[in-house]
């Protein structure tokens, strides 16, 4: 937390939360001051898209996608690792696209980067304070 409220992040959060954040890039970690690197797209809401999450928005299908999970999102819960694995089984069957476009779409869209933590419980975390769907809508208006 010291190397986040250093950073200028929003540590005012739930506690919860932050340990989820902690927990997410723990093992990734050799340093602590790592963390502050790892988890900007956690704290920071309007974050810019790297060149490799741009190129993924601009592939065919991806729009369809991010429209669908925007979709999902207004009538199906998403507190659990299962419940977001059920919205992108459902995101893959409605846009009639293979799972790895759907990974790759909600990776550049919500982590504005095409590496990174694990996508779900990222997912999870960002849902928690609202920023996936703002982040969701913008990755939608940068496809082509």
């Amino acid at each position: 937390v010291p190397y986040w409220q250093e950073a200028g992040f929003n540590t005012g959060i739930e506690r919860p939360w932050l340990e989820g954040a902690t927990a997410l890039v723990s093992q990734s970690l050799a340093r602590l001051d790592e963390a502050v690197d790892m988890c900007r797209y956690l704290f920071d809401a309007d974050l810019p898209h790297s060149d490799a999450a741009k190129e993924q928005l601009n592939q065919a299908g991806t729009a369809a996608v991010l429209q669908t999970t925007l979709d999902a999102l207004k009538t199906e819960p998403l507190t659990t690792q299962d419940e977001a694995k059920a919205i992108i089984k459902q995101v893959t069957k409605a846009a009639d696209v293979k799972k790895g476009l759907v990974m790759r779409s909600l990776r550049a869209a919500l982590t504005c980067d095409m590496k990174g933590p694990d996508l779900v419980d990222s997912w999870l975390l960002l849902h928690q304070r609202g920023i996936d769907t703002q982040r969701l809508e913008t990755a939608l208006g940068l496809t082509e």
